[in-house]
C-alpha cells in the first residue's frame, strides 16, 4: 500500500484545520494510507477521525529534555529510532505543512520520495519547491494580499483544492459522549438549561476578550436559561474561578478538569461557543456548532473558524492585524462590546455596534467573509488578493478596470523589470566573471525590499526562490538563481495577464 505522510506537529488549532485536507487526500487517494506526524499532546481534533488511517505521536519534549540532560545519548537514540521507524514506511510523499526550521530538518531525513513544503538539502540550506508553500511563507510579507484560509492554502499545497469536502468534522465515540454526558449531569443545577461554552483564555494575552466583557454577557446567557461551561487548561483556570464567582451556580468551571479531547466533547452538547482565536473555536467550527469568535490581533481571514453562518467580531484598530503579543492597551478587543455580541446572539443586531463583524461562508468551496459591518480598515485588497491568487491559478477573475487594478499592475510591472535587471547582472558574471556584476545585483535586489504594496508579496516569493539555490557550487547557484528569477516573472506575468 503506498502512503502520504502529513507533518503538522505543533499546535491544536492547525491539527484541526488540516481536517478537511485530509478528507480530500483520502477521497483523492482511496488506495493510499493516509498518515499524521504531530506532537504528542496535540493531537485532540485527529483522535478517531475517519480520514485518517494512523497518528504518528511525536514525543518532542520527552526527546529534548534527555537531549539536555545526562542522559543525553538516550534521547538521541529516541529521535534515531523514530527516524528509522519513519523510513521504514517509505513514504510515497511527505506534506510538510509546518514552518519550523527544526521539521524541515526532520521530513529530510525521512527519505520520502517526493517532499512537500520546506525541507532540508544535504547541500546545507533550507528549500521551498513548490509555488503555494512559498505563497504560504510569502503571507506574513504582504498580508494585505491574500484573501485565502489556511486550510485553503493547505488544501493547495496538497493538490486537492479541486476535491470537494463534505461538513465531516472532529470525530466522537459514543463512549466519549456517555463520559461527558455524565459530567455534564453532575455539574449543571438546571438539567433543563441548554449549555453555552466560554473560552475566556488565548494563547497570549492580547487576544483575549477582557474576562469583565465575558462577565457582563455571561449574566445575560443566563438570565436566558443557559448554563454556561467554561472551558481551558490548568492555567487559565483563575479566568474560570473569577467568571465562575461573579456569575453564580449557573456558570461551570471545567477550566483544568477536562482535557482537550474532553472539553471537545463538552463543545458536542452546546448551543454555541464564546471565544476568541483559540484551538477551541476551530473545534466548535469542526463540529458545526455555532461561533461567535472574538478577533483583534489576528486574522479571520487566514484562521477564522472554517465553518459556513459562523460570526466573527473585530476590534476596530487601524494596526489589525498586528499579530502583537504584549500589547498594552488591547484596545481592539476591549471595542468588541458584550452588548453587540449578545444582541447577535440573540438574532436582533445591534443598530449601531462596537465593532466590524462578518460571518464566515463559501463560495466555490473556498472559505470567505461575508461583510455585514465594516467601519475599520478592511482586511485585504481584494483586487490585489485577485491578483496574487491568480498569479497560481490563472482561471481567477480579476476586476482590471479599477484605479486600483492599474496602480498594482503598474507596481508589479516595476517589480519584473527590476528582476530582469538582476538577471542581467547574473548572466553578465557568467560571461565575465566579474564581481562587480554580483554586487549589482545585489544592489537591485536590496532596493526591491524597500518597495511597497504588492511588490511586498512579490519580493518574498523572489527571496523564497533564491534562498532555497543551494550555494556549495557558486557557478551552479548563479545559474539557478537566474531559473528562480524567471519563474518569479513568470508568475507575475500569469497575475497580469488577461
Amino acid at each position: 500500500m503506498k502512503k502520504i505522510l502529513v507533518v503538522l506537529p505543533n499546535n491544536l488549532g492547525d491539527v484541526i484545520m488540516t481536517l478537511p485536507v485530509l478528507e480530500a487526500l483520502k477521497k483523492k487517494n482511496k488506495d493510499h494510507q493516509i498518515s499524521f506526524f504531530v506532537e504528542d499532546g496535540f493531537e485532540g481534533g485527529l483522535v478517531n477521525y475517519k480520514f485518517c488511517d494512523d497518528i504518528i505521536r511525536f514525543k518532542r519534549k520527552e526527546i529534548r529534555d534527555k537531549i539536555r540532560s545526562d542522559s543525553w545519548e538516550n534521547g538521541i537514540g529516541l529521535l534515531k529510532e523514530l527516524v528509522q521507524k519513519l523510513k521504514d514506511e517509505n513514504f510515497e510523499q511527505i506534506i510538510n505543512l509546518s514552518q519550523i526550521g527544526y521539521i524541515s530538518h526532520f521530513v529530510s531525513l525521512l527519505n520520502g520520495k517526493k517532499i512537500i513544503g520546506q525541507n532540508f538539502l544535504s547541500q546545507g540550506n533550507h528549500c521551498i519547491r513548490d509555488s503555494w508553500s512559498a505563497y504560504l511563507y510569502a503571507i506574513p510579507f504582504g498580508r494585505y494580499y491574500n484573501s485565502l484560509h489556511v486550510t485553503d492554502i493547505y488544501k493547495r499545497i496538497a493538490n486537492v483544492s479541486n476535491v470537494p469536502s463534505s461538513d465531516t468534522g472532529i470525530t466522537i465515540e459514543d463512549k466519549e459522549k456517555e463520559q461527558i454526558r455524565k459530567y455534564i449531569e453532575s455539574k449543571r443545577k438546571n438539567d433543563d438549561s441548554s449549555i453555552a461554552i466560554f473560552h475566556p483564555g488565548a494563547a497570549y494575552d492580547s487576544k483575549r476578550w477582557p474576562v469583565e466583557h465575558f462577565i457582563s454577557l455571561g449574566r445575560r446567557i443566563i438570565e436566558d436559561g443557559y448554563t454556561i461551561f467554561v472551558t481551558g487548561d490548568i492555567a487559565e483556570r483563575n479566568l474560570a474561578e473569577r467568571l465562575k464567582h461573579e456569575l453564580g451556580e449557573n456558570c461551570v468551571v471545567a477550566s483544568g478538569e477536562l482535557t482537550f479531547r474532553e472539553s471537545i466533547v463538552l463543545i458536542d452538547f452546546s448551543e454555541f461557543c464564546v471565544t476568541s482565536d483559540t484551538a477551541i473555536m476551530h473545534a466548535a467550527a469542526s463540529l458545526s456548532k455555532k461561533v461567535f469568535a472574538l478577533f483583534g490581533p489576528t486574522n479571520p481571514v487566514e484562521t477564522g473558524p472554517y465553518y459556513s453562518g459562523n460570526l466573527i467580531f473585530s476590534g476596530r484598530c487601524n494596526k489589525r492585524p498586528c499579530f502583537c503579543t504584549d500589547c498594552k492597551s488591547k484596545l481592539c478587543m476591549k471595542s468588541i462590546s458584550p452588548q453587540t455580541v449578545y444582541s447577535y446572539i440573540k438574532e436582533t443586531p445591534d443598530s449601531n455596534p462596537s465593532c466590524d463583524i462578518y460571518q464566515t461562508t463559501f463560495q466555490n468551496g473556498v472559505y470567505e467573509l461575508l461583510t455585514i459591518n465594516e467601519n475599520g480598515d478592511p482586511y485585504y485588497s481584494r483586487t490585489g488578493a485577485m491578483i496574487t491568487r491568480k498569479s497560481l491559478e490563472a482561471d481567477t477573475s480579476v476586476d482590471t478596470l479599477s484605479e486600483e487594478y492599474r496602480e498594482l499592475y503598474e507596481n508589479s510591472v516595476f517589480f519584473i523589470r527590476s528582476v530582469m535587471k538582476m538577471k542581467e547582472h547574473l548572466y553578465s558574471y557568467i560571461a565575465g566573471n566579474s564581481s562587480t556584476e554580483i554586487q549589482q545585483f545585489e544592489s537591485v535586489k536590496k532596493s526591491l525590499q524597500a518597495s511597497g504594496g504588492i511588490n511586498e508579496f512579490w519580493n518574498a516569493i523572489l527571496n523564497i526562490r533564491l534562498n532555497s539555490v543551494p550555494l556549495l557550487n557558486p557557478l551552479n547557484a548563479i545559474r539557478e538563481s537566474i531559473i528562480a528569477c524567471d519563474s518569479t516573472i513568470a508568475q507575475i506575468e500569469t497575475a497580469l495577464s488577461k
